[in-house]
């Protein structure tokens, strides 16, 4: 629609143009119409009187107003019928299962090999030496009197004669002894144990079960009529001014002038 408002804005502006530029060949064509029929003596241009035999016939171009056929395109809607294809949701049921998961602690059976380390007394048998003090018969001679003396028991003044007498000394000797000394020992032993732990495990069991609707999409085809829009040329009458020939009869200066 903008570009045939173009047209014809620009239509309009050459015609007032064309108009504004052959108005005096206008108003000559009206002078020759009305100038011989009125005064057969008189230019048909400028209508001045002329004698007959100066007068001159000459062709002029006129501007009139022509009904011409154009063609002019149009915008036509016409209706046709195509395929197209769309998708629709359908409800499928299907069956789903609820599980729950959690956690237990379960008894298992290690088994673990310990080395134990012990001590105990042991009797070994060994040998040593020592001093013992052996009794020992010795006889001396000593005074007797009748009181003792305080060293020897006598009495030294009344000592009369010595005498003989057996006295036991201990003697030190070296012997040699058998014993049982006490020597701890340590043994190692290797053994296997059993033992019980508690195993963090996991297990899914179902709980429940539900119906549900799955929605699944299928495409299907349909026919539809549709509108499409269509540029078609018609013949339109237009009206246009044109430069037509026509014959006047005119004075030689008006015929030189144009």
């Amino acid at each position: 629609m903008v570009r045939h408002a173009n047209r014809f804005l620009a239509g309009l502006a050459g015609f007032v143009i064309v108009a504004s530029v052959l108005m005096p060949w206008g108003q000559l064509s009206l002078r020759a119409e009305t100038g011989p029929e009125g005064d057969p003596s008189c230019c048909g241009m400028c209508g001045a009187p002329c004698a007959p035999c100066r007068l001159v016939e000459c062709t002029i171009m006129v501007p009139m107003q022509v009904t011409v056929v154009r063609m002019q395109p149009s915008v036509v809607t016409t209706t046709e019928e195509r395929e197209e294809t769309y998708t629709v949701f359908q409800r499928v049921p299907e069956t789903r299962q609820i599980k729950r998961e959690y956690c237990y602690l379960e008894d298992e059976v290690h088994t673990k090999t310990i080395t134990e380390k012990k001590c105990h007394l042991v009797q070994n048998p060994a040998v040593r030496t020592c001093k013992v003090e052996v009794p020992e018969r010795q006889i001396r001679h000593e005074c007797v009197a009748d009181e003792a003396c305080p060293a020897c028991g006598c009495d030294e003044a009344s000592c009369a004669e010595p005498r003989q007498c057996e006295v036991i000394v201990p003697r030190v000797e070296e012997q040699t002894q058998c014993f049982e000394a006490p020597d701890v020992v340590f043994s190692t032993n290797k053994r296997q144990i059993d033992y019980c732990v508690k195993v963090p495990k996991k297990k899914v069991e179902v709980c429940a079960e539900e119906r549900i609707c799955k929605l699944v999409p299928v495409e299907k085809t349909r026919t539809v009529t549709v509108c499409v829009p269509k540029i078609v040329h018609k013949p339109v009458e237009v009206t246009v001014t044109k430069m037509m020939p026509k014959k006047v009869v005119c004075c030689q200066s008006c015929c030189q002038g144009h």
